[in-house]
């Protein structure tokens, strides 16, 4: 019974702390992963009249080629709502003033309210 014991906690300690790492692993691959942007592959999105080819430099600054204006301005917003969609919420939400409803009181202090 005794060495059962000593085999067992262990065995359950060991358990106990790959359980607990996981966790953030996987929050991290549900939650995180799929909402960053896509920088390799193929993507196909409706509104577009031509191909648009899309590359990063090793700074991550995005570089479009285009066949037509309407075809990089639309991947341009694209591109930059992929990138920058957290600054743009953040933004629309402090401009309207609700930025708190996500941040909590520290939402309060920059957001302008306007009497009509």
């Amino acid at each position: 019974m005794r060495r059962r014991k000593k085999f067992l906690f262990p065995l359950i300690s060991l358990l106990v702390i790959l359980i607990l790492s996981g966790i953030p692993a996987a929050a991290y691959y549900a939650l995180v992963r799929p909402a960053l942007a896509q920088m390799d592959g193929e993507l196909t999105v409706s509104g577009l009249t031509a191909p648009v080819t899309v590359s990063r430099d090793t700074s991550g600054i995005p570089h479009l080629q285009a066949e037509n204006a309407h075809d990089l301005f639309f991947a341009q917003g694209f591109v930059t709502a992929q990138d920058r969609l957290w600054a743009m919420e953040s933004q629309r939400r402090a401009a309207r003033g609700t930025l708190s409803e996500i941040v909590g009181e520290r939402g309060l202090k920059n957001e302008v309210v306007v009497k009509s």
